[in-house]
């Protein structure tokens, strides 16, 4: 085995620790913010998977109680915002891996009734122009197209 390999692992293994030893006070802060015991433990449980994961420099956090306690309130407050986002909210790419999948998951009826709107009006000001003559001289397969709507 690498001494990169067990690096990683000892980093990970100390992380590991570093949480377990403080389980029961963090289940208690997370049974504060959710007020729900099977909440708590969910809560608990993916600060437990994002703090091994991420593996932030420990020595470099001066209250590592702190550190784990504002992780999973952050925890939380996320999940509460996807929890209440509706399409019709302003979209945001943060909760998204790229924006096509923000894109695709956007309710778009109503967008797509301002454009069909905005399509009529602008035909109707294209019937109206006095070059509609003209321009139904120039390109006969306009008419069909405008007045097939």
């Amino acid at each position: 085995m690498s001494a990169l390999v067990r690096t990683i692992q000892q980093a990970s293994r100390r992380h590991e620790e570093e949480f377990i030893r403080r389980y029961d006070f963090l289940f208690s802060r997370c049974l504060q913010l959710t007020k729900q015991k099977h909440v708590a433990e969910d809560l608990l449980h993916d600060g437990f998977v994002q703090f091994t994961i991420n593996r932030p420099d420990l020595g470099s956090i001066e209250d590592l109680d702190g550190y784990l306690c504002r992780l999973l309130r952050n925890l939380y407050y996320a999940r509460l915002r996807l929890a209440t986002w509706s399409p019709k909210n302003n979209l945001s790419l943060i909760d998204y891996d790229s924006a096509a999948m923000a894109l695709r998951s956007r309710d778009c009826g109503a967008e797509i009734h301002v454009q069909q709107e905005l399509l009529r009006i602008c035909r109707y000001a294209f019937i109206r122009r006095a070059t509609w003559q003209e321009g139904l001289r120039t390109n006969s397969s306009v008419l069909p197209r405008l007045l097939s709507f």
